[in-house]
């Protein structure tokens, strides 16, 4: 779909994605079975939830404005 309508203009970027998906999951997939057979732990499952002011609401805390993002156009 992309190349009908765009061409090959911006595939780059959505090629970049899926390559981080890939090794991102790769790295979850190897971290994962290691802790299941005894491993280090891991420390993402330890993180302390807070909740936000505003909506009461308990979600992880981080900076959206460093997640991975195609542009920094807002």
């Amino acid at each position: 779909m992309w190349f009908a309508e765009y061409k090959p203009f911006g595939w780059e970027v959505i090629d970049h994605r899926y390559g981080g998906l890939l090794a991102r999951l790769d790295t979850a997939a190897k971290r994962l079975k290691a802790y299941a057979a005894g491993g280090p732990a891991l420390p993402e499952l330890a993180v302390k939830f807070q909740k936000f002011a505003a909506s009461g609401k308990v979600l992880p805390r981080f900076n959206h404005s460093r997640v991975k993002t195609p542009s920094c156009i807002k």
